[in-house]
């Protein structure tokens, strides 16, 4: 039946059913129809959905109707993935095992409000060789109705892959300075400060729409806002529009005006794109990125100088030019100002002696950096950077902008010595400058933060040309090139620290300055208004207020004076020189306005300009205030950080009370509200530095700076609360230290994440920054949970709590997974996590461990520590786990890892209340057991989530698809489907060859895995899925040999090897998914064990599956032996025509053999009544019976044959009656064992057993005719007779094979038809000319040829037939052929009618039979000639070659007889005989193949002979005409030449190949046999025309029977080599020598295509001289040299297998 489907499509990645429908009726209904459907749409529309590659999808279709089928059909196979659901089903899940696709698609069913859904889920466009894109659909079929009526509906939808847009970016530099001649214009692209630049960006190509959106670093630019509006700006906008059909389009351009706190920051153009189901992808690219170069602008070009100037000028030029002479020349000799090398920081004492290390800029030491000083001038990045007018900032800034520039090229160009030398240049004048601001520095902090700023830029620059080195040493490294752009993001963090520094420094002293001016000047101002205006009390006031903030200035001024390198107190100044001028400025507003109501002069002249003085010094200070305020990005992070120290010592205080036992509770505390106000403090510590955290990881300056002042104040507080715990836990003061010891490493932690925060500020890019700033949160986090566990007697308490907060903390990262607001921390890798991962792993078991053995002891202390360091490295589990889950894509294995992280922690609470349980009931059992659970709990969940992060991890996805299709292979091996077997046409040869491919190939692919994950993991890529596609088509084949055996036992035990070795590889595919997480020396070990166990394996199931194939090929070989004894009585038969078939022992007699003939033909009756039952039984039983068979009728092939030979070469005629009679018997026997070959295993009522049963009778019947002959035999005056009754016998199976609709034996060709058409005419004549004699003889000889015509006329008309393309002219042929046949097999029965009662009616009827045989073959003849087609061209007269063609193969036997004497020469003396005994096998081998090649020289060169004898003689005309008598002997002669000539070579070929060891001698036996059988058609071609007493003739016969004779001896002498050759047994060391021999093959021809590439190169070079000659003859050489080697190396391998297959 055809399944009928209905399909309701709905699309989610969260929920199963989306409101969206075409119909809403509810079951129950008349017409089962499709109610609810995703992507929305009209029953009969094709919606089209976009979707993302590589994310999650669900396709579903549901009725409220409930279906029996479902049916999904993809556009990648036309093979559906069906479900059957019967009645009372509610849930089902299938995998889609039919769909070769790496996505893993699997259908199920479920019942969800009221509907049925059928729903398809996989992960989509991660399979290039199986597209998602194109049409679905689904198709549904109803549960029968009561009436059995089934109904089916079906929806179709369209799928379409996000295509990421092409973006890039256009940048345009403003007109005014593209315009002005003095500007100069980068390569880098600089711009220069207020400059305008428009940048374009252009998304283009893209599926669905783009939607461009700009990003300054990381933060994305709103334009609106208030930190771009005034930078940022929109000048044009097109789209995003559809341009042409499937590609949409979006471009933006922007105007940025340059601003130098943007230098060094990037603008980036990014892509928005949103797929039907809201995911986002961001497309972007290199060329949408942009890195701003700022520069300072310059001043304006000088005037023009004037002719009257010139005369000065040229004076000046030649001054210049004197002095730079001199200075050259003092240069030289190292004098005068050149004596001591300049350096930019002054010559002190102390850097005259050696330099220590920090001063070695890299890879250059200080003397070189001196050296190369002086040629700075010239280098590339020396332009204005080393003027010495800039104050230090600017110098330092254009240094930094320097480094960014050459540090970046040196990434992009590690293997450049010019950038190398730039960046360690430009990095040492960075370090001298910071060491010449230290010298001049009296602060001794300021000094050292020079120092250490200039220390840390030299060390990260030697880092970078380190890291460029090894990156140019290994281009092909990713790591190294990743190493080389860390190290370049810590050079210009430190660059930026150093600038840092330097501005902080600089404009602190410069605000000092501009404080300490203004506070003089308004000083000055107070006393002159208030001595002037002594009664205007407003302006009183505003002095009063002026006097105020001045005090507080010149605090600040003096503590800033006393320590300038405080945050602090910088932080102090900026903000009392910032509160100074606002009451100042009013005061001056006033005071002016009190100017004019002063009368005298001189007081008014005084006051207005003290008053100008201090509005003067107060505009400097508040210039100064705003500069510092924008420059100085991190100085509230800065001051943050030294209050946090400052509470650290604080703590330190209360830990010195503690120790002198002064720590004492304050009034009112308790301990249960000092553990509350401390768990809350401790959440808002939390809370403040996560902040910080986050602040720094988006590049929020305000932000952090507003985090890092509410971390002070929420540590503040926690300082408090920790006094307040310690002081109420406990009145030992060993505890209340413990506890202070942990507040203390809050703080130090807590510094340091502020610090860090601080770094990442200066440069967001740098990956190693933002890994420290994450290690220091998980510190802080750490360290507070360590302070709420101190107290021992609440250990229990809080670290239940703490697991409970762990997972509320997991819960909230679950959220923000789901909300898609987790993104990977920069410079987070794979290996990092997996580190973390791993250590966390082992804290925790470690820990787990200790508590358990403690609590087992019963040791409280012990136990409440191992308690609070577990609950401790839960937390670090906790961030690890957090960590692989953020590198990993997949959401929905992002979520299994928190819910297993949750697990983990929550069973953690109920091992902490077990362990106190197991210490109050010391031996207590049960307990003991409950806590060793508990454990083995989080053990088994821990394994479970690292296995879900090695399986989910970034990379691992071919790791997860080759055991997916493991998976699958191991179920089909254990449980085959019924679809999965009877597919295959191959036979057992073809598919265990497949099979010892398959094996090898797991073989290599599994040793190529070990090898490359101990040497290259990067290149595993694709191995693990071959290797599972493999073991799938391997587990496929064995499926179908186990099969076609139905052998149990064997079967089961080959399917369990089988099994195993699935096992191993699963293991090998397992572990080597672990090892590129956790590269492992245990890893490394279990991989090897695998691949060991992989390659054993591979040998056991094939051993296994080669007995099992041998058996199954028992029948098969049981039927080529019948065959061959067939074929072997044909060329008996031949012999025996051609009166060569004499008994080599003259004294038996036929009468000798009677007995033994029917005895055995008797035998044989039993047994095909045997094979008949067995054709219905068991394989095995058929096998026995068939055997038992084969066995008979070679012994009574040979009989006969024994018989035959006995009658003498007199009696030619009753020799082939007889040898026919049991050819009868056996060829009747091959058509029985296949046809009971077919049948076996199928139901009774198969049509097969109908054709077992026909072939069977035939069987019985010829062998009854056989025991009638042999009974009559020796009767003479029946012989003839009985073989006319055995013939038409024999022609009745052959016109019902004929019939039959098998295939013919062979294909003919008309001219084939033509001959044996003719050779009827030939019979009929001898059947009449019997008929008229009524001798025996003549009967016996009518009846032999009669048989023989017309199984070659049926064989050759049949055919030709089949060949023919005209099926109206096949059917002619067809008819007429049967006609023919029916109409002999009528004509001997005439005949053998007319014998028993001869009357004139009867001679009548005889001849009008003849007549009818004539006119049917005429008709034949015409058809045959039909057959050959208006094309057919006649050839050549064989009369004119035949005597060329004789002599042309009796030449080639020659040939290869010299061949056979060269093969193995033996050291003999000419004349001199060896005797047979002496010789070795091989020896002998090669003796009787030469003895058999010079005889059938000798037999051609007697055939040619003949037909010269008898052109001679006049019986064979020289000149013939076509299709007559004498032109087709003559084509059959050199026909039969022609076979011998072949078959001599076949023998010498085997025989040479037997004795180099890469033939067996069965290709020996079956060449010779071959000879044997030509020799006889060719002595039977020349006896038909030739004297039989002729000298020719007799010079044939022989030659004929040297021929036999020496073929006889060759046969036998290879049978009995046969017979005594053990039988070894496969080892694993011959599978390794056989992968061994295969992968040389490999090699080689890897080898060779290289070396016919190399030789096609050089011959299509121009060969001009001599050498370019020899290059191409030895090219030519060497291809020729690995041809050979490949050769052999192939031969080898074959030789293997051979021996593989015949010793097992």
């Amino acid at each position: 039946m055809y399944l009928r489907q209905t399909l309701i499509f709905i699309f989610s990645s969260g929920t199963i059913i989306r409101n969206s429908s075409f119909g809403s009726s509810r079951g129950g209904r008349s017409v089962f129809q499709i109610d609810k459907r995703y992507p929305v749409g009209n029953s009969g529309e094709v919606p089209a959905v976009i979707l993302k590659k590589d994310v999650t999808v669900e396709f579903n279709c549901s009725s409220y109707d409930p279906w029996l089928s479902c049916i999904w059909k993809a556009p990648f196979t036309t093979t559906p993935c069906p479900m059957f659901v019967g009645r009372g089903s509610s849930s089902q899940s299938e995998d889609c095992s039919d769909w070769k696709s790496t996505s893993n698609y699997q259908i199920r069913y479920e019942l969800q409000n009221n509907l049925h859904v059928c729903s398809l889920h996989g992960k989509i466009g991660i399979d290039s060789n199986h597209p998602d894109e194109g049409k679905w659909n689904c198709r549904m079929e109803s549960q029968p109705s009561e009436a059995s009526i089934y109904q089916d509906d079906q929806q179709f939808f369209e799928v379409k892959l996000l295509k990421p847009a092409t973006v890039f970016v256009d940048i345009h530099r403003g007109q005014k300075m593209e315009e002005d001649e003095n500007i100069h214009k980068s390569a880098e692209a600089e711009i220069y400060d207020t400059e305008d630049v428009e940048i374009t960006c252009t998304a283009e190509n893209g599926i669905p729409e783009p939607n461009i959106q700009w990003f300054l670093n990381t933060r994305q630019i709103d334009f609106k806002a208030n930190e771009f509006k005034n930078k940022f700006l929109i000048v044009d906008e097109d789209g995003p529009k559809e341009r042409s059909p499937g590609k949409f389009y979006h471009m933006q351009k922007m105007k940025y005006t340059a601003s130098l706190r943007d230098n060094g920051k990037f603008i980036q153009c990014q892509a928005q794109q949103v797929d039907d189901e809201n995911h986002v992808n961001q497309a972007f690219s290199d060329s949408s990125k942009f890195q701003l170069y700022i520069k300072a602008v310059p001043l304006p070009a000088p005037p023009v100088v004037t002719a009257a100037m010139i005369g000065s000028i040229v004076g000046v030029i030649i001054i210049l030019i004197l002095a730079f002479l001199l200075l050259a020349f003092a240069w030289h000799t190292r004098r005068w100002c050149f004596a001591v090398p300049v350096v930019v920081m002054s010559p002190e004492k102390q850097y005259n002696e050696e330099k220590p290390p920090m001063y070695s800029a890299g890879t250059l030491t200080y003397s070189e950096i001196n050296e190369r000083s002086r040629l700075l001038d010239h280098s590339e990045m020396q332009t204005d950077a080393f003027d010495g007018d800039d104050d230090p900032v600017t110098k330092v800034t254009k240094y930094q902008t320097h480094i960014i520039m050459v540090s970046d090229k040196l990434v992009d160009n590690p293997d450049s010595t010019k950038m190398i030398g730039q960046v360690d240049s430009v990095a040492q004048a960075t370090a001298n400058l910071m060491k010449s601001m230290a010298n001049s520095e009296d602060d001794l902090n300021f000094k050292n933060r020079f120092l250490l700023a200039a220390k840390g830029l030299t060390d990260s620059v030697g880092m970078l040309i380190e890291a460029s080195e090894h990156s140019a040493a290994h281009p092909n490294d990713d790591k190294s090139k990743v190493a080389a752009y860390n190290a370049m993001q810590d050079v210009k963090t430190n660059a930026a620290q150093s600038v840092n520094i330097v501005k902080t420094n600089f404009l602190m002293k410069e605000l000092e300055n501009a404080a300490r001016a203004a506070l003089t000047a308004a000083k000055q101002s107070i006393e002159v208004t208030e001595d002037t205006c002594a009664e205007d009390k407003d302006l009183l006031e505003e002095c009063k207020a002026v006097a105020i903030v001045t005090k507080v200035l010149e605090e600040r001024v003096e503590s800033f004076a006393q320590n300038p390198s405080s945050a602090e107190t910088q932080s102090y100044l900026m903000i009392a020189a910032k509160r100074f001028i606002e009451p100042t400025n009013r005061f001056i507003d006033g005071s002016k306005k009190a100017l004019t109501s002063i009368l005298d002069e001189n007081l008014n002249m005084k006051m207005k300009e003290t008053l100008n003085e201090t509005e003067i010094s107060l505009n400097t200070l508040e210039a100064h205030v705003d500069k510092s305020e924008s420059s100085l990005v991190t100085l509230d992070t800065e001051s943050a950080v030294e209050l946090i120290r400052s509470l650290q010592s604080e703590l330190n205080q209360i830990k010195e009370e503690a120790q002198n036992s002064l720590l004492k509770p304050h009034s009112g505390e308790s301990t249960e509200k000092a553990t509350s106000d401390l768990n809350k403090s401790a959440k808002s510590v939390r809370f403040a530095v996560d902040n910080c955290y986050n602040s720094a990881m988006d590049g929020q300056r305000d932000d952090l700076n507003k985090a890092a002042k509410d971390s002070v104040k929420e540590l503040t507080d926690f300082k408090t609360a920790v006094r307040g715990f310690a002081a109420n836990s406990s009145s030992e003061k060993a505890k209340q230290e413990y506890i202070v010891d942990h507040g203390i490493a809050v703080m130090e932690s807590a510094a340091i994440l502020v610090s860090q925060a601080h770094k990442v500020l200066l440069n967001p890019a740098n990956p190693n920054a933002t890994q420290s700033l994450s290690l220091a949160s998980s510190k802080v986090a750490k360290a507070l949970n360590a302070t709420l566990l101190s107290n021992p007697d609440m250990v229990v308490m809080a670290s239940n709590k703490l697991t409970k907060s762990l997972a509320d903390e997991l819960e909230d990262f679950r959220a923000a997974i789901n909300a898609f607001r987790v993104n990977p921390i920069p410079g987070q890798t794979r290996e990092i996590v997996s580190n973390g991962l791993k250590q966390a792993n082992k804290a925790v078991k470690d820990n787990v461990t200790d508590l358990v053995n403690a609590a087992l002891r019963a040791d409280r202390d012990m136990t409440n520590i191992a308690t609070k360091e577990t609950a401790l490295s839960l937390e670090d589990y906790k961030n690890a786990a957090k960590d692989v889950a953020t590198i990993i894509n997949d959401q929905e294995i992002q979520n299994k890892i928190v819910t297993q992280a949750q697990q983990i922690i929550g069973r953690s609470g109920n091992l902490f209340l077990e362990a106190q349980n197991a210490v109050k009931t010391p031996g207590d059992t049960r307990a003991a057991e409950r806590l060793h659970e508990a454990a083995q709990e989080i053990a088994i969940n821990m394994k479970e989530l690292e296995k879900t992060y090695i399986y989910g991890a970034p990379g691992q996805e071919q790791y997860v698809s080759a055991l997916s299709i493991m998976k699958y292979a191991t179920r089909e091996l254990t449980n085959p489907t019924p679809s999965a077997l009877g597919d295959k046409i191959e036979n057992i040869a073809a598919v265990n060859f497949k099979l010892m491919t398959s094996t090898r190939e797991i073989a290599h692919l599994a040793q190529d895995i070990l090898t490359k994950s101990n040497t290259d993991p990067e290149k595993l890529d694709g191995l693990t899925p071959r290797l599972a596609q493999y073991f799938k088509n391997f587990a496929s084949d064995i499926n179908f040999v186990l099969e076609q055996t139905n052998d149990d036992k064997s079967g089961i035990e080959t399917r369990e090897l089988a099994c195993a070795l699935g096992q191993s590889i699963t293991e090998l595919i397992e572990h080597t998914c672990a090892q590129q997480i956790h590269p492992e020396e245990s890893c490394m070990m279990a991989i090897a064990s695998n691949a060991q166990n992989v390659a054993e394996n591979s040998v056991k199931v094939l051993t296994s599956v080669n007995t099992v194939a041998k058996r199954a090929q028992v029948l098969d070989q049981i039927t080529s032996s019948l065959s061959g004894i067939v074929n072997n009585l044909d060329t008996t038969i031949m012999f025996a025509s051609a009166g060569t078939l004499n008994a080599e022992d003259g004294t038996e007699g036929f009468a000798d053999h009677r007995e033994n003939i029917l005895k055995v033909a008797q035998v044989l009756v039993t047994d095909v009544q045997s094979l008949l039952a067995a054709s219905s039984s068991s394989r095995g039983e058929l096998i026995e019976a068939a055997e038992q068979s084969m066995t008979n009728i070679s012994q009574l092939s040979e009989e006969v044959k024994a018989g035959a030979s006995c009658l003498g070469s007199e009696n030619q005629e009753a020799q082939v009656m007889l040898l026919n009679t049991v050819k009868d018997v056996c060829g009747s026997l091959v058509g029985l064992l296949m046809h009971a070959k077919n049948a076996n295993g199928q139901e009774l009522e198969h049509p097969a057993f109908v054709q077992v049963s026909d072939y069977s009778k035939g069987v019985i019947v010829n062998i009854t005719n056989l025991l009638k002959s042999v009974k009559s035999f020796e009767d003479e005056n029946t012989r003839g007779t009985r073989a006319l009754e055995s013939s038409i016998e024999v022609i009745t199976q052959e016109i019902h094979e004929f019939d039959s609709l098998d295939n013919p034996k062979f294909i003919a060709t008309p001219e084939d038809l033509i001959r044996a058409n003719h050779a009827i005419t030939q019979a009929t004549s001898k059947a009449v000319f019997a008929s008229n004699s009524g001798k025996q003889e003549d009967l016996l000889a009518a009846a032999n040829i009669g048989r023989r015509a017309i199984a070659d006329l049926l064989n050759n008309c049949k055919g030709a037939a089949y060949s023919c393309e005209d099926e109206e002219m096949k059917a002619q042929t067809l008819q007429h052929g049967h006609n023919l046949a029916v109409q002999y097999q009528n004509l001997l029965m005439q005949l053998l009618q007319s014998l028993t009662s001869p009357t004139s009616e009867s001679k009548a009827e005889l001849m009008n039979i003849s007549r009818m045989i004539a006119q049917t073959a005429t008709l034949m003849a015409q058809v045959a000639e039909k057959l050959k087609g208006s094309d057919w061209v006649d050839p050549e007269d064989p009369m004119l070659i035949a005597e060329n063609e004789l002599l042309s193969a009796a030449e080639a036997i020659e040939q290869a007889a010299k061949n056979l004497a060269t093969l193995r020469p033996r050291n003999e003396m000419p004349g001199q005989k060896i005797s047979y005994e002496d010789m070795t096998f091989d020896e002998l081998i090669i003796d009787s193949a030469k003895s058999i090649a010079n005889a059938t020289s000798s037999l051609i060169k007697a055939a040619s002979e003949a037909q010269r004898e008898l052109v001679a003689q006049g019986k064979v005309q020289k000149q013939i005409v076509k299709g007559s008598e004498d032109g087709q002997w003559s084509e059959g002669l050199v026909s039969a030449a022609k076979l011998v000539a072949s078959a001599t070579h076949s023998l010498c070929e085997a025989a040479n190949k037997l004795v180099q060891g890469e033939g067996g001698e069965e290709h020996l036996i079956a060449a010779a046999k071959q000879v044997s059988k030509s020799t006889a058609q060719l002595v039977f071609a020349c006896s038909v025309k030739a004297d039989a007493e002729s000298s020719a003739m007799i010079g044939l016969k022989t030659a004929s029977n040297a021929v036999r004779k020496a073929t006889d001896a060759l046969v036998n002498a290879a049978k009995g080599s046969i017979q005594q050759v053990p039988s070894p047994k496969v080892k694993v060391d011959r599978f390794k020598e056989r992968i061994e021999a295969e992968a040389r093959v490999i090699r080689l021809e890897k080898e060779l295509r290289e070396a016919k590439e190399l030789e096609e190169e050089v011959k299509n070079k121009s060969q001009r001289t001599v050498s370019d000659i020899k290059k191409a003859r030895d090219a030519e050489a060497v291809v020729l040299s690995l041809a050979k080697e490949l050769e052999e190396a192939r031969n080898y391998c074959l030789r293997l297998n051979e021996e593989q297959y015949s010793h097992l």
